[in-house]
């Protein structure tokens, strides 16, 4: 076994141990999208409610 490790290695330990995003900042950004995702579909259906109701 070579002291570098082969093409891939480093890759394979960032994805178990992502260093770059924390897992709170990965949870943090989920929760804000599906939040925002929340607000577009309730604001949709309020929409179409209103469309509905005419």
């Amino acid at each position: 076994e070579s002291e570098v490790p082969p093409h891939g290695t480093l890759s394979r330990v960032q994805r178990k141990h992502p260093i770059a995003v924390p897992l709170e900042e990965i949870v943090r950004h989920r929760r804000d999208s599906d939040a925002k995702e929340g607000e577009r579909l309730a604001a949709k259906a309020a929409a179409e409610s209103k469309e509905g109701s005419k």
